[in-house]
Order: C-alpha cells, then sequence, then structure tokens
C-alpha cells in the first residue's frame, strides 16, 4: 500500500479540484495544441473531466498489473523499485498537466502547449534516467525482434537509449526556453531519432553479437 500513496494522494488532489471548481469552468476546455503552442481542439468539460482522470488510472495501473500477464514477470524483481518510480513520475506529468488545464479553464495565464515542451523535457530524462535498470520484459522499454532475443543486446540498448532520452529530454526543455517559430521543425526529427536510433542500434549489437 505504501508504494502507491503518491498515486493516490495525486488522484484524489486532482479529482478533488476539479469537483469543487467544476461549475466555474466554462462548457468547453482545451484538449490539444499545435506546435506553436495554439489549441486546435476543445471538448466539454465533463468529458475532459473523465478523460483527463481516465488517462491517470490507465497511467498507472498499466504497470501494476503487466508483470502479472508478462511471459518474463521473473525479470520484474529485478528493476520493481525503477518501475515503481517510472510509473509515478509519468502520473505526476500528467497531474501537472490535468491541473494545467483546469486552471486555465478557470482563467489563469498558462500557456499549456508551450508548457508541454517543458513536461515533455522533464519526463524523458527522467525516463532517461531508470532505463538502464529495466530487464527484458515484453511491455515496457525498447522491445525489437533483437532486445528480446538476446539479454546482452537488451541491456547495451537500454543503456544507449537512456542516455539519448536525456538528451532529448534536454532538448525539449531548450525549446521551452529558446523562441524558435517553428517548433514542428524540431520536434518532428526528434521523434524521429528516439524511435530509429535504439532500433537501429539494437539490430547492430545483435548483428554483432552472433558474429562473436
Amino acid at each position: 500500500m505504501k508504494k502507491h500513496i503518491i498515486a493516490i494522494l495525486l488522484f484524489i488532489c486532482s479529482l478533488v479540484l476539479w469537483i469543487i471548481n467544476f461549475h466555474d469552468l466554462p462548457s468547453q476546455l482545451p484538449v490539444h495544441w499545435d506546435f506553436s503552442g495554439h489549441v486546435n481542439n476543445y471538448d466539454s468539460k465533463i468529458q475532459t473531466f473523465i478523460e483527463l482522470h481516465v488517462i491517470m488510472i490507465f497511467v498507472y495501473l498499466l504497470p501494476v498489473f503487466t508483470p502479472k500477464i508478462d511471459p518474463r514477470k521473473e525479470n520484474y524483481k529485478f528493476f520493481q523499485k525503477s518501475l515503481s518510480f517510472m510509473a509515478t513520475g509519468i502520473l505526476f506529468i500528467f497531474f501537472l498537466i490535468n491541473m494545467s488545464v483546469l486552471f486555465y479553464g478557470l482563467g489563469y495565464n498558462i500557456h499549456i502547449g508551450q508548457m508541454s515542451f517543458l513536461f515533455i523535457g522533464f519526463l524523458f530524462m527522467f525516463l532517461g534516467n531508470y532505463m538502464p535498470h529495466v530487464r527484458s520484459n515484453y511491455f515496457i522499454g525498447v522491445r525489437t525482434p533483437w532486445t528480446l532475443s538476446s539479454e546482452n543486446v537488451w541491456k547495451k540498448t537500454h543503456r544507449v537509449s537512456g542516455r539519448l532520452f536525456m538528451v532529448i529530454g534536454l532538448c525539449f526543455l531548450l525549446l521551452y526556453v529558446i523562441p524558435v517559430s517553428n517548433k514542428g521543425m524540431v520536434v518532428i526529427p526528434l521523434i524521429i531519432l528516439l524511435v530509429a536510433v535504439p532500433t537501429i542500434y539494437s539490430y547492430i549489437a545483435f548483428k554483432k553479437e552472433m558474429k562473436n
């Protein structure tokens, strides 16, 4: 129960603040922003309330239940603490997004689209710190055919991916600080690198291991 206390408190805090202020919110709330930080989609406040809290529940419960159904469930005992920290960190970021939407709806001058770069940057850097601790499994981490085929390739790939997450997280933090007219031209290559580098590296590491 102790390891769930932070998640429970975050959820209850969000729930209570939404319920207290629900009557004062406008009928429509922003739920999506473009790369420039402009709102490009709205939902009703009840739909936004439900969606944001369902996401918080899903984010935290997913790593709670995946070890029970993963064929490699035995590996989770080697990184259970890291997994708990990762889940709580991701949940905290969604809590901040939740609060940003709520206070924006209450009339506070919050630039959520711009702040998303800050949230994403901290999230990537936080996850990058724990990536090397993740052991081979079918739900969490860089799951390519080559990492799942070799424990050694898995470890090497996650060490490299951890550093990559840290660097990309720093890039997102810089995007929050430095004014860039078209941030999409920076974000899209960063996302491509985030996917491509671990995939290509795991393939190369696997081929090298097979040769040896």
